[in-house]
């Protein structure tokens, strides 16, 4: 799977030279994770990702991943459906069951389909890249260092040592790429 952001744009960022490159992609991919738990979505491309959902008894599910870029196969109660005449479905993961409602049971409807991204937004690029560079410049999480008569300050933070953390900032960024929570129409 592609990464979200690659050693060479934490090194620009950082305004350095040369970075250790095992260090920058693991701050990286733990900057990735954390942007991945953030919005509850993979964001890239992935194709004939299997899910088995509650059917809730109402018109509409929710399919977890956006966008939906195709869905090959549904199945309710053992009965496989057909696309225009039982459901349709949108780029949102919004799939509407047609002329009827989805069965009220647990785990009773599954779904195979594709969603997410050719290429990583610019946006989530540039969060996984911040939050790996604060860890970078400040891996103990310091509010403040004194040596002598020098002194600098970083900016303040809750996360303990090594931990990636977002900003509420970067949440924010991060808001338009979040799963919708369940029971949530579009």
């Amino acid at each position: 799977m592609a990464a979200f952001a690659t050693p060479k744009e934490l090194r620009k960022l950082l305004r350095l030279d040369e970075v250790d490159e095992d260090a920058a992609e693991f701050l990286l991919g733990l900057a990735e994770a954390t942007v991945r738990a953030e919005v509850r979505q993979e964001i890239l491309a992935n194709d004939d990702t299997e899910v088995t959902l509650d059917g809730g008894g109402t018109p509409v599910l929710l399919l977890p991943e956006t966008p939906v870029t195709g869905v090959s196969s549904v199945v309710e109660n053992d009965q496989e459906l057909t696309e225009g005449a039982d459901y349709v479905w949108s780029a949102s993961g919004v799939m509407t069951r047609l002329r009827r409602t989805w069965s009220p049971l647990p785990r009773s409807v599954a779904v195979v389909y594709s969603h997410g991204r050719a290429k990583v937004p610019e946006i989530v690029r540039a969060v996984t890249v911040q939050a790996a560079a604060r860890v970078w410049v400040n891996p103990r999480q310091l509010s403040q260092e004194s040596i002598g008569d020098y002194s600098r300050s970083f900016g303040t933070t809750s996360a303990p040592a090594g931990r990636i953390q977002l900003t509420e900032y970067e949440r924010g960024l991060l808001g338009r790429y979040r799963a919708k929570p369940k029971g949530v129409g579009p």
